[in-house]
């Protein structure tokens, strides 16, 4: 997909500099995996499958007026991912990332853009595992009622965010305002859209667009992730 090109310039160049160690990783693993398979020891499968969706929340704000690339960009799961019966990913693991790309908007590009590579795991005991992943959903951090904004000394969280609000318009209202593994688009976040650049090597990062002349993403904010390698 393309998007112009001041953002596939700086994708270009941002990818240029972790090629190498990138292809020195795949490398060393399938030599790993060779070598284990020579010895008769098992290869040790992967954590999640491709294809796998995580929900997650915003660490920190996003904001494409003050952020530029090689930021990080840090989720961390809100809920337990499970495999087979079995959870595989506890809640409170985090899924890290960067800033790869910005294209602010201008008077000839009334559009702004932000590339992000998410391309790794840490768990809650410290292991790392390199996944990459999409935004398959974006949506506002759950805020409470207007009215009745307690019940029993407790917080109440809203009963739904519409999508069609937000300018993005897949998968209906979000029941209590939480996204769902498999929901999709954006809810709340009025203008934006979420979309996805393949570079000429088959990689995969989710671009963040909005119409206006800024992005602007709320610590809190939830997303839905999806693996597109590990």
């Amino acid at each position: 997909m393309y998007f112009g090109r001041p953002i596939t310039l700086a994708l270009a160049a941002a990818l240029s500099a972790s090629t190498a160690p990138a292809a020195m990783s795949g490398n060393h693993s399938a030599a790993a995996s060779q070598a284990s398979t020579a010895t008769g020891g098992p290869a040790k499968p992967a954590i999640l499958s491709t294809g796998t969706t995580v929900v997650a929340k915003l660490l920190a704000d996003l904001d494409s007026s003050a952020c530029k690339p090689g930021d990080p960009v840090e989720t961390e799961i809100t809920r337990d991912v499970s495999q087979n019966h079995r959870v595989v990913l506890k809640a409170g693991a985090r899924v890290i990332g960067h800033v790869v790309a910005l294209d602010e908007s201008s008077t000839h590009t009334p559009e702004t853009r932000i590339a992000i590579s998410f391309n790794s795991i840490t768990m809650k005991g410290g292991e790392q595992s390199h996944i990459s992943f999409v935004i398959q959903a974006l949506a506002i951090a759950p805020r409470l009622k207007e009215k009745d904004d307690f019940e029993g000394g407790r917080p109440m969280e809203a009963t739904a965010i519409i999508a069609a609000t937000a300018g993005g318009s897949i998968g209906g209202p979000l029941p209590e305002g939480q996204l769902r593994p498999e929901d999709s688009g954006v809810y709340g976040i009025a203008g934006l859209s979420l979309a996805v650049m393949t570079t000429e090597t088959g990689s995969q990062f989710p671009v963040l667009k909005s119409a206006s002349e800024k992005i602007r993403l709320a610590k809190g904010t939830q997303m839905v992730l999806r693996i597109v390698q590990n």
